[in-house]
C-alpha cells in the first residue's frame, strides 16, 4: 500500500529535521492507506508513504535494534486502512536524530527553500562529504535537507539478505533520477 502523510502528530516537520520525538510521541499517531490506490492493501515490512518517513513492521524494527543503532528512535503509528479501520497496530516510524551536516552544497547543486532559506529543498546530485559524518552513525537524515534517510553500505545489504519486504535502496549517484 502506500502511506499518507502522519495525522495526530504535532509539528510532523520535526521527522525530516532529526528532532528528538520518543518522550511524549503521541499515541494517536496514524497514518492512512492512500484512497488512489485503494486494491493496494498490502503491508510490507517497509512500507512506501507520502511524507519520505521509514515506517516499518515491528520484525524490521527488531532486526534494527539488534543494531544497536545510534540516534535512532522508533515511534509507534497506527494503520489506517481504506476502509477507515485498524489495519495494524505493529509499525513504527523509524526515527534519525541528529542529522549531519554532511551534504556538499556545490556539488550537489542545491536549491534551498523559499519558505524557510537556510534549508535545501532540491539537489541536482545528492553528494555527501564522508568526512563531515560520525563514524559511528550506521542511519542518519543530512541536516537542512531530510530527503532521504541514508543507511550506511554494510546495513543495507544485511537487511537484503535478511529477506525483509518493501525494501530498497538506492545509490547516492541514483538519487532523484
Amino acid at each position: 500500500c502506500l502511506l499518507l502523510p502522519p495525522e495526530g502528530i504535532d509539528r510532523d516537520w520535526e521527522l525530516l529535521k532529526g528532532v528528538p520525538r520518543a518522550a511524549g510521541f503521541t499515541p494517536d499517531a496514524i497514518l492512512r492507506m492512500s484512497d488512489l490506490h485503494k486494491r493496494e492493501i498490502g503491508l510490507p515490512d517497509n512500507v512506501m508513504n507520502q511524507a519520505a518517513l521509514v515506517v516499518v513492521h515491528e520484525r524490521l524494527r527488531r532486526f534494527l535494534e539488534q543494531k544497536a543503532l545510534m540516534n535512532i528512535e522508533y515511534l509507534p503509528v497506527t494503520i489506517i486502512n481504506h476502509k477507515r479501520r485498524v489495519a495494524s497496530r505493529e509499525y513504527v516510524i523509524v526515527h534519525a536524530v541528529e542529522p549531519q551536516d554532511c551534504l556538499d552544497l556545490s556539488k550537489s547543486g542545491a536549491t534551498f527553500s523559499g519558505i524557510i532559506p537556510a534549508d535545501v529543498s532540491h539537489v541536482d546530485d545528492l553528494v555527501i562529504d564522508p568526512g563531515r559524518i560520525d563514524r559511528a552513525l550506521r542511519m542518519f537524515r543530512i541536516k537542512r535537507f531530510g530527503y532521504p534517510m541514508i543507511v550506511e553500505r554494510t546495513l543495507s545489504q544485511e537487511i537484503l539478505q535478511a529477506g525483509f519486504t518493501g525494501v530498497m535502496f538506492v545509490e547516492l549517484s541514483e538519487y532523484g533520477k
